[in-house]
């Protein structure tokens, strides 16, 4: 999760708007090594 500073500095850089970007959904591969971090909680 970004900060909201860090989230305007970002869009500042890539000229853009918060919703332009897109959402990040972890492939299977990285699912499975953040499940093993305990990272990703179920939704």
């Amino acid at each position: 999760m970004l900060s909201p500073g860090a989230l305007n500095r970002l869009c500042s850089l890539l000229h853009c708007q918060p919703g332009d970007m897109p959402e990040w959904v972890p492939d299977d591969e990285a699912a499975a090594k953040d499940k093993e971090k305990g990272s990703i909680q179920p939704t």
